[in-house]
């Protein structure tokens, strides 16, 4: 193969990796996020907790180590959820009353929750409450952090519910 056809190749290389790193940029979420948008991320979740998958639930949030979801950081959270999924059964979540209040760079969902546990023929009521979650469009890492797009994360959590840091511990 001559050395022409190399650089060649080579530059038609270079320029299909910068145009799909484009691509993934400029597919950041839009600047204003409806009801119908958060409502779908809620389901996401509903949908991770069902299949106690923690890492689509964590990517809701936000990257940011700062954030305060229901008095626990980040990392705090992941490790209360994935040991409460642990420790159960069939999870179902259910949302009532679901309320938002959105805008250009902020937007707050609130709800009420019920997650009831199927276990061993038995069926509980493992955690009730209000939750109000706060969204804003942050900087999240794509394409193995080589790429910073924007997004809306959840940046933090209130909840009226039992303190979930104690889930788990007998």
């Amino acid at each position: 193969m001559k050395k022409s056809s190399i650089v060649a190749l080579g530059a038609v290389g270079l320029l299909s990796v910068l145009l799909v790193i484009g691509y993934l940029a400029s597919r950041s979420a839009p600047e204003r996020i409806t009801k119908d948008e958060a409502v779908t991320m809620l389901n996401e979740m509903k949908s991770a907790v069902e299949k106690k998958n923690v890492g689509v639930i964590m990517e809701a949030m936000a990257p940011s180590p700062e954030g305060k979801y229901a008095e626990m950081n980040r990392e705090q959270l992941r490790m209360v959820l994935a040991r409460a999924f642990q420790g159960s059964g069939d999870l179902t979540p259910e949302f009532k009353k679901i309320t938002f209040d959105g805008g250009n760079l902020a937007a707050t969902l609130a709800f009420d929750v019920s997650v009831k546990n199927k276990q061993g023929g038995m069926s509980a009521d493992d955690y009730k409450a209000h939750i109000i979650l706060y969204l804003k469009r942050v900087e999240v890492p794509r394409l193995w952090g080589v790429v910073k797009a924007m997004d809306w994360r959840i940046t933090k959590a209130e909840s009226t519910g039992p303190n979930m840091s104690t889930f788990g511990e007998f």
